[in-house]
């Protein structure tokens, strides 16, 4: 009877501590939580179809910054070379039509010009004559030539009609020859860049070859040698040797002094407390989600129920984790706080 009030008492007293405990840790913010490894995986494709023309690498293989992981051939630039030769076709025949147009319109204007002043010299040529038969006889009547006849005001006429006639066929001969001048310009600006354009087609027929980004796994590959892919359409996934980031999650119920630019220290999870000091990764918090999310299934203890909670990225340099993996997260000045707390924070997470 004494032994089970002695044993009543303990388990009072044990109650207690455990609420004075709890209430502690609910006035305390919470500084630690968990999260899952990842990187940005690299997408090859290109915006334009293309053949592959040969895979050198398989899945899961890893590969060195530089190294050959595919090489394929466009296939679109035989039928742009083909058009682009029919555009410079088409406009070397219409430049030469233009230029031949435009010669014609200057030739006839020279004819045309040359039979007017012709008429003008042949009708300047006869009023000489007849001007000229006329003194004769004059001079063999004796009488006194006048100063100036009509034969002369004639003359006089027709030598400024002629000089009106050659300023008005010059000025349209300019303008042709502006024009000539103009349309040569145009059209050879149209048919450098169209000579420009197959010079690129030219280069782009030669086969594309596909180096590593940086050092990295394959992640998959979804085509075979041969193959003739779409615009877009997906070569291969590359992924980095390391996670390059953590993606942290936080219950929506708890307060945690975490922000933007502050250093965390990142441990694999091994116990429930998270902390292996000989595995730590120093982070930085690069962004804090202003809105609520769900917590991935594996971060949950009870996978079907619902698990609220803001996202946390942090940046980590070089390391061995794997993609993927279960870490926890723990600013850098609170990692010797008591372990309890740890014990609650994974369990009120949970």
């Amino acid at each position: 009877m004494r032994t089970g009030k002695v044993i009543l008492y303990i388990t009072w007293i044990l109650a207690v501590a455990l609420l004075v405990l709890i209430t502690l840790y609910n006035q305390t913010k919470v500084n630690s939580f968990m999260g899952l490894t990842q990187s940005k995986q690299r997408i090859i494709n290109f915006p334009f179809p293309v053949q592959v023309k040969e895979v050198f690498v398989t899945v899961g293989e890893k590969v060195n910054k530089g190294q050959k992981v595919a090489e394929v051939v466009r296939v679109d630039v035989n039928d742009k070379t083909f058009s682009l030769n029919s555009k410079i076709q088409e406009l070397e025949s219409k430049k030469a039509l233009k230029i031949k147009e435009l010669s014609s319109k200057l030739e006839f204007l020279n004819r045309k010009k040359e039979k007017e002043l012709a008429e003008i010299d042949y009708k300047i040529l006869g009023l000489k004559e007849k001007r000229k038969a006329n003194r004769t006889m004059m001079q063999s009547l004796s009488i006194s030539p006048v100063a100036k006849s009509s034969l002369d005001i004639q003359i006089d006429a027709l030598k400024k009609k002629k000089e009106s006639i050659k300023n008005i066929y010059e000025t349209q001969k300019e303008n042709i020859l502006v024009m000539l001048d103009h349309t040569q310009k145009m059209f050879d600006a149209e048919l450098k860049l169209l000579s420009e354009k197959k010079s690129i087609l030219f280069e782009e027929n030669t086969p594309i070859t596909i180096f590593a980004p940086y050092d990295a796994s394959i992640g998959s590959i979804a085509c075979t040698s041969g193959e003739a892919l779409k615009p877009y359409d997906e070569i291969m996934t590359i992924h980095p040797v390391y996670p390059q980031y953590v993606t942290g999650y936080i219950h929506e119920d708890v307060q945690i002094d975490i922000k933007i630019g502050d250093s965390v220290i990142i441990s694999p999870m091994v116990n429930l407390s998270g902390l292996t000091s000989d595995n730590n990764i120093k982070g930085i918090v690069k962004s804090i989600s202003t809105r609520i999310v769900s917590f991935p299934v594996r971060l949950k203890k009870f996978k079907v129920v619902p698990l609220w909670g803001y996202k946390v990225l942090i940046e980590i340099p070089e390391n061995n984790l794997m993609l993927g993996q279960k870490v926890s997260v723990q600013k850098e000045n609170n990692i010797k706080n008591f372990k309890l707390f740890d014990l609650l924070d994974q369990l009120k997470l949970h």
